[in-house]
């Protein structure tokens, strides 16, 4: 239950930053992977006396990639669930 809730709140997230790029899918691709992984890896990179350094680090190198790719998986996935209506006739970006 508690992962279905972080779900919706990651499609929540990623749905306004899509919505607001203009361009070629990659580009909100890209957009949505840098926000998921700067938000979930920023506080990593604060010294913390609970975690050695280099424990901390490698999460980081981990919690970053795992969230960047996974913001590029939403942003594929909610790009094309759009109709086709919208997107019949119009120029292709991709």
């Amino acid at each position: 239950m508690l992962q279905a809730v972080r779900a919706l709140i990651w499609v929540a997230l990623a749905i306004p930053v899509i919505r607001m790029m203009k361009g070629p899918w990659w580009e909100a691709g890209l957009a949505v992977a840098l926000l998921f992984s700067v938000l979930m890896g920023a506080l990593l990179l604060i010294p913390q006396d609970i975690m050695p350094d280099a424990i901390r680090m490698a999460h980081f190198a981990e919690v970053t990639s795992s969230n960047f790719l996974f913001g590029w998986i939403v942003v594929f996935i909610l790009y094309y669930q759009r109709p086709l209506k919208g997107r019949i006739g119009a120029k292709a970006y991709s």
